[in-house]
This record gives structure tokens, sequence and C-alpha cells, in this order.
């Protein structure tokens, strides 16, 4: 049991590390690749800093289900459509820290 709340521990604080080194700016529009454990923590975190909509994908039904559970607002079927897309269409996360999470760089 007590290795049960480690695990869970140690998956919300590494989504919440990643949200912190994104640096989301308000009002961008992050895209979540991959609704596994640490994906569905970069989500909660995500929402519990005011931040979104927020877009997931993932191949998986049931990952999906749990995505917009954990307060996604949008989830997306890779194998039905590009979640590049579908974030283009919402808008984009233009001032992350890291560049290369945003495929479409500003100038």
């Amino acid at each position: 049991m007590v290795w049960l709340l480690i695990a869970i521990i140690r998956t919300g604080t590494v989504g919440l590390h990643a949200v912190e080194m994104a640096q989301v700016a308000p009002g961008a529009v992050p895209l979540v690749i991959g609704c596994g454990p640490v994906g569905l923590a970069v989500i909660v975190a995500l929402k519990m800093k005011g931040l979104g909509p927020v877009l997931a994908a993932d191949f998986s039904a049931q990952r999906r289900e749990l995505a917009i559970a954990m307060g996604a607002d949008q989830v997306i079927d890779p194998a039905a459509r590009s979640p590049y897309d579908n974030w283009r269409r919402w808008g984009r996360m233009s001032h992350s820290r890291h560049p290369h999470w945003d495929p479409y760089p500003r100038p």
C-alpha cells in the first residue's frame, strides 16, 4: 500500500514539474500527447494552475475518457485525426520556455 501511495505522489510531482518547466503562458492552449499516468498528472496540474483549454491526445479510448475526467477540455484520437491540426484550430502554445514543444514557433 505504501508503494502505491509513493507511485501516485511521484507521478503527480512529475506532472506538476513538467507544467512548471513549460512556463505555459495564460491564454495558451496546452496539448498533452499521451494520457498515461504522467499525461493525466500534467492535465491535473494545468487545470490546478487555471490554464487551458487543455487538449489531450491518446490512441486508447479508456485513457481519453480518463483525460476528460481529470479535466481535459477536449480529447483527440490520433488514429482519426492529427492532434496538431486540432491544436491549430484552438490556438497554440506559443510562449513555452522549450521551443521544441511548439511545432509552429513564431519568428
